[in-house]
C-alpha cells in the first residue's frame, strides 16, 4: 500500500482537526530547522580541533574537511527529512475527506497553497525545480482522488508522466483489468507504453544417459 492509500484510510476530520495538521508539521519543520542549526558535541569537538593551532597544519585541514563533510551530511538528511513532512499536509488535505461542510479532496490544499503564498516569489525558482518534484508535490495528491474515483465507478483509465527522458523515468497508473472494462486500444497503449516482458522459451533436452536438462532461451 502506498503512502496516498494509507492517508485515504484516515477517518473524516473537521476544519479545526485539519488546522491542527498544519500546526503541528509546521512546529516538526520548525525543529528540524532547529536541530540542523545546533551541530553535535561530536562536531563542535572536531572544529575545535581544526582551529587549534597547536595541532600540525596537515591535521588541522584533515579536522577541517571532516567537519565540512559533517555538515553537507547533516544539511542533506535534513534537506530529505524537511521534503518528506513537506508532503505530508498536501496529501492529507488531497486525501482526507472532511465531516463538517469544508472542502474536500484538495480544494483545501489549493486555497491555502494560494493564500499563502508570497507575492515576492521568485518564478525562476518555481522552474528551477525538476519534474520528479513537482510530481510529487502537485500530481500525486490528485492522483489520489483519480484512482479512488476510478475505482468507485470501474473508470478504465491510462496515465503516463514522463520525468526524465535521459533517466528513462516515468510513472504510469493503468486500470485496465476486466472489471474496469478497457477498450481495446488502452491495452495496445499499455503495450506500448511500458512493453511486456517476454516469456523465456523452456526447453528439456533428453540426454543418452537418461538424464534430463532443462534449457531457458532468455
Amino acid at each position: 500500500m502506498t503512502f496516498e492509500m494509507e492517508i485515504k484510510q484516515l477517518p473524516a476530520i473537521s476544519k479545526d482537526e485539519r488546522a491542527e495538521f498544519h500546526s503541528f508539521f509546521e512546529t516538526v519543520l520548525g525543529d528540524i530547522d532547529a536541530l540542523a542549526s545546533n551541530p553535535s558535541g561530536v562536531d563542535k569537538l572536531i572544529a575545535t580541533f581544526a582551529r587549534n593551532p597547536a595541532l600540525p597544519q596537515e591535521a588541522r585541514d584533515r579536522y577541517a574537511k571532516l567537519a565540512a563533510d559533517r555538515t553537507e551530511a547533516r544539511n542533506t538528511k535534513v534537506a530529505l527529512l524537511k521534503s518528506v513532512v513537506q508532503k505530508i499536509t498536501p496529501l492529507i488535505d488531497a486525501c482526507v475527506p472532511a465531516n463538517d461542510g469544508t472542502k474536500p479532496n484538495g480544494a483545501f490544499c489549493q486555497e491555502t497553497t494560494n493564500s499563502q503564498a508570497s507575492p515576492d516569489a521568485d518564478p525562476q525558482a518555481t522552474s528551477e525545480r525538476t519534474k520528479e518534484e513537482v510530481y510529487d508535490e502537485q500530481i500525486s495528491p490528485l492522483m489520489c482522488q483519480i484512482i479512488e474515483i476510478c475505482k468507485e465507478h470501474k473508470i478504465a483509465n491510462l496515465l503516463t508522466f514522463s520525468l526524465d527522458r535521459d533517466a528513462d523515468l516515468a510513472c504510469t497508473t493503468a486500470m485496465l483489468t476486466d472489471e474496469f472494462e478497457p477498450p481495446a486500444e488502452f491495452l495496445k497503449a499499455l503495450d506500448v507504453v511500458r512493453p511486456p516482458t517476454p516469456k523465456p522459451l523452456m526447453m528439456t533436452l533428453d540426454k543418452g544417459d537418461g538424464s534430463k536438462e532443462f534449457v531457458a532461451v532468455l
